[in-house]
């Protein structure tokens, strides 16, 4: 089962499930599958800087306030766009103290949340040995700790093979499931699929991003009249006329 094409119907409970991946994806499935499943492997490449997101309840004074002082509601998003503009530093600027301390918030929560002796292992193979923002850094509270959980394993071995089973890794070891979740990503650059559109000349979208998407203010495409789009996060360039 691809996350992408997820099936509601099919009851996880109690069954023993493997899930290839551990991406931002994987850590919103892994927590909520483990409190179900009879037991849980997650096949992890390499680990995932991880930090704290942070969710708590909001008090009544905080509701009161943003309630009655529109400004204060106002200021609150907008310091958190501020923080999330100034990822461009932790991911480009290896100087940067902001980098440095998204390195030492990962590492304090990887303590906190994995503590002592008994996880020391557990620690090292979750830990990354590199530098912050070469992979998409994951804001989650509860991933980490799933792994406490007397249900999930964490396996680091390559994987071989999959078979009629489940997954062979490096060394021949076999696990065997009921269901074998991917969490393998998306097809994030192709941009309108799976819609096809077809321009002047017979030339489809598809050809004409080929090699990125590009459009006038973010709405037309050349080549495609009658065709304007509030497209979202797509790559968009102003290009000149003519």
């Amino acid at each position: 089962m691809h996350s992408a094409r997820w099936d509601w119907d099919y009851n996880l409970r109690d069954k023993k499930i493997g899930i290839i991946g551990n991406g931002a994806t994987a850590a919103q499935i892994i927590p909520e599958v483990a409190k179900i499943c009879k037991s849980l492997t997650v096949f992890q490449r390499s680990p995932n800087w991880v930090i704290p997101r942070g969710d708590r309840p909001i008090s009544e004074i905080k509701r009161g306030v943003f309630r009655y002082v529109p400004w204060a509601r106002r200021r609150y998003r907008a310091a958190m766009m501020d923080f999330r503009e100034s990822f461009f530093d932790v991911v480009v600027a290896k100087e940067s103290p902001l980098h440095d301390s998204t390195m030492a918030a990962s590492r304090e929560q990887l303590e906190t949340q994995l503590p002592g002796e008994k996880y020391k292992k557990l620690r090292e193979q979750l830990r990354p040995h590199y530098a912050v923002g070469c992979k998409r850094v994951i804001i989650t509270d509860d991933y980490l700790p799933t792994f406490t959980m007397e249900n999930v394993e964490l396996e680091c071995s390559p994987i071989q093979s999959i078979t009629e089973n489940g997954v062979v890794v490096e060394g021949g070891k076999e696990h065997e499931f009921d269901l074998l979740i991917l969490a393998t990503g998306f097809k994030t650059t192709q941009f309108m699929y799976p819609i096809k559109i077809y321009g002047s000349g017979e030339k489809c979208i598809d050809d004409i991003w080929a090699s990125g998407a590009s459009a006038y203010l973010g709405m037309t495409v050349p080549s495609i009249p009658n065709f304007a789009m509030l497209y979202g996060k797509c790559i968009v360039q102003n290009l000149t006329s003519g």
